[in-house]
């Protein structure tokens, strides 16, 4: 059985000097608390982000379902996103998928990158090969 595919969403500074936890109070006190089970804002790139995830929270393997959860966790602080995105953050939200894994609907892929910029949300997707997060690992679909 393949690993879960997930994904996540993610808004942080573009000041990759910004004091970290002056950048996550902001986002936070506007669009809610980060999730607490991953933090990979550890990363070099991202040291200034607040981030959720819908892994293990979403038991399907189409990318709209998984953007829409996220979405929806944020839907009553759109204004407050746009006020973030419009005050120079960046937001992106990310596909992660599995070798084990169909490819995603290129159809549905163009669809949700359209909607999402729309917004002034950037969409990538990601392959990953293996470095399987726990709730991939214990919700394989």
């Amino acid at each position: 059985m393949a690993p879960a595919p997930y994904s996540y969403f993610c808004v942080f500074s573009k000041d990759q000097h910004a004091d970290r936890a002056l950048v996550l109070s902001e986002v936070a006190k506007l669009l809610g608390p980060a999730d607490p089970d991953w933090e990979p804002w550890d990363h070099p790139r991202v040291p200034t982000s607040w981030w959720i995830h819908s892994g293990g929270r979403v038991p399907s393997h189409s990318v709209a379902d998984h953007v829409q959860w996220l979405l929806d966790r944020v839907a009553s602080q759109r204004e407050e996103l746009a006020q973030l995105i419009a005050s120079g953050h960046w937001a992106t939200m990310r596909f992660h998928y599995f070798v084990e894994n169909e490819p995603p609907d290129p159809a549905e892929v163009a669809q949700v990158d359209a909607a999402l910029e729309a917004v002034g949300i950037t969409f990538d997707l990601e392959l990953e090969r293996d470095d399987v997060p726990p709730w991939s690992r214990d919700s394989r679909l």
